[in-house]
């Protein structure tokens, strides 16, 4: 770095808004060159060095650690200073690019002792890279046009409908006991009594049978589909863990599909959580790849 011989740590360019009361003493700044926290590529050397090329249009002045500095980022930190200021700078270019090395110096030194003793400080600027990551990697890499969109409705439109059917069941061990019963049973009273007192399924037992609403989409229950083939108060037996179910459909609903128009917003909304799902998950799996993770049992007690 390019130092004044007499003050080799001089302080940051005070018309650097905002930054002199980050500024530390003299002595600071040589201890933590001593101590080998951060090393700095001089400015004259990237300057001749094999590495940067001269005719480049955005050369390399000056490097902390591993971090380039190029001279765009100088320019745009002048530029962000009041138009004043900014000529004044201009004229004095290389003390100010020591200005913005030093900055570095002071962010890495931080970041190297992983803020501590400025628990909230670090609290905040991970929220910020949080923030940060989350727009460059998921927001802004979601491509959803009007051919997806189509694609989506076409691909769904049993689950745009909104079609719905509401089932009971009896659950019994054994399929002849699920067909005798289903020969017996005439009403949908029948029906509930008779799940209330022999299914084995109780939870659905205590409510007379009931399973709740379906929508024609595969299911854990592998016939949720087939029930959109039955008709109102029809039985039909289906395998279970148990034995087998005695199925009953006592509601149906067959909504239309709505046109595009209606539900393009709705599909595009879903499409977007789904993408930013995907999108998220590889971000996770490529930042484990880099960092080591280790889980502690938490104290009894605790």
């Amino acid at each position: 770095m390019r130092f004044a011989a007499s003050d080799p740590c001089q302080l940051i360019d005070p018309r650097r808004a905002g930054l002199s009361r980050l500024i530390p003493p003299a002595w600071a700044c040589l201890q933590l060159m001593l101590m080998g926290l951060v090393t700095i590529t001089p400015l004259h050397s990237v300057a001749h060095s094999a590495e940067v090329d001269p005719a480049e249009s955005d050369p390399v002045v000056a490097r902390v650690n591993d971090h380039e500095i190029h001279l765009s980022a100088v320019y745009e930190s002048i530029e962000s200073l009041p138009l004043g200021d900014q000529i004044d700078v201009r004229d004095q270019l290389e003390r100010f690019i020591d200005s913005v090395v030093r900055e570095e110096v002071l962010f890495q030194f931080v970041l190297g002792s992983d803020f501590k003793g400025a628990p909230e400080l670090r609290a905040r600027i991970k929220q910020e890279i949080l923030d940060h990551l989350i727009t460059t990697q998921i927001t802004e890499r979601i491509q959803i046009n009007d051919d997806d969109i189509r694609r989506y409705y076409e691909e769904n439109l049993e689950l745009l409908s909104h079609a719905h059917v509401r089932a009971s069941q009896i659950v019994m061990a054994s399929n002849a006991e699920c067909a005798e019963m289903r020969r017996n049973i005439k009403t949908e009273a029948m029906f509930q009594d008779q799940a209330r007192s022999r299914s084995l399924h109780r939870e659905t037992a205590e409510r007379g049978g009931d399973m709740g609403y379906f929508m024609k989409i595969k299911g854990p229950l592998g016939f949720e589909e087939q029930l959109f083939d039955m008709t109102r108060g029809e039985m039909r037996i289906f395998p279970s863990e148990d034995g087998c179910r005695l199925v009953r459909l006592t509601e149906r609903d067959d909504t239309p599909v709505p046109p595009l128009e209606e539900v393009q917003e709705g599909i595009i909304q879903t499409m977007t959580r789904q993408q930013e799902a995907r999108l998220l998950l590889d971000l996770l799996e490529r930042a484990a790849r880099a960092v080591k993770v280790e889980r502690f049992s938490i104290p009894p007690g605790q």
